[in-house]
């Protein structure tokens, strides 16, 4: 019975060995979004016929009358022209109003993508975040099919929004403002000086006067301060 217990125990103190974690990376990323497969081509959907509408009855003049049958041509051409004219006018139109469309959904989408790494690094400055995305979208082609390919699939969606944070966790790493050990002492020494000169009766005048003391004439009084006495 004994046994049996020391063995139990021993078994629940077994120490299991930690899986190892693995950071995604933009290879990792692109490979999970499925844009590194050939997409299979879809079939365009067919023409479905359309109701023609009736022709009108057109008088056509006596091929024998030739002055008629040139007047009734001219007219015709004209007619074909304009016709023509219009339904390119419409068409360029068209695409007009379809690229501005496209353009503020991609402005809106690009400015989503700017605050959302803007937030996630720390920099909080979306301005900076569009510069930086852009230039890992022109030196990065993982990145950049990453984008491309963003509304492909949900699949491919995910992938992107995993990838904002790999890039907002490096763009922060870089912009990330390291102390200096020196600065930090030489404020804890300044703060120290303030607090036991507020404590005297030493006249300000007499002091040194921190508060307006810059350049030269802090490194002056820092000097005077540090300095040994005898």
């Amino acid at each position: 019975m004994n046994q049996e217990v020391t063995q139990e125990i021993e078994t629940q103190n077994t120490a299991v060995p930690e899986e190892e974690v693995h950071e995604q990376t933009l290879e990792d990323l692109y490979k999970e979004s499925g844009l590194d497969v050939a997409q299979p081509q879809t079939q365009a959907a067919p023409i479905q016929e359309t109701i023609k509408p009736a022709v009108p009855d057109v008088n056509v003049p006596d091929p024998y009358d030739v002055e008629a049958h040139k007047a009734f041509i001219a007219n015709l051409a004209r007619n074909q022209t304009a016709l023509n004219e219009t339904l390119q006018s419409t068409q360029k139109q068209i695409a007009e109003r379809e690229r501005e469309a496209l353009m503020a959904k991609v402005e809106e989408e690009i400015n989503q993508a700017s605050e959302f790494v803007a937030k996630e690094s720390g920099i909080e400055n979306p301005k900076l975040a569009t510069f930086e995305l852009s230039e890992r979208a022109r030196t990065d082609a993982k990145f950049k099919a990453l984008w491309d390919g963003r509304n492909s699939s949900p699949q491919a969606k995910a992938a992107f929004t995993k990838a904002l944070k790999v890039v907002s966790n490096e763009i922060g790493k870089k912009y990330e403002i390291k102390s200096d050990p020196q600065l930090v002492a030489n404020k804890k020494a300044l703060a120290a000086s303030r607090q036991s000169s507020s404590t005297t009766t030493q006249d300000d005048n007499e002091g040194p006067n921190w508060g307006s003391a810059t350049g030269s004439e802090f490194e002056r009084q820092w000097n005077m301060l540090i300095r040994p006495q005898g």
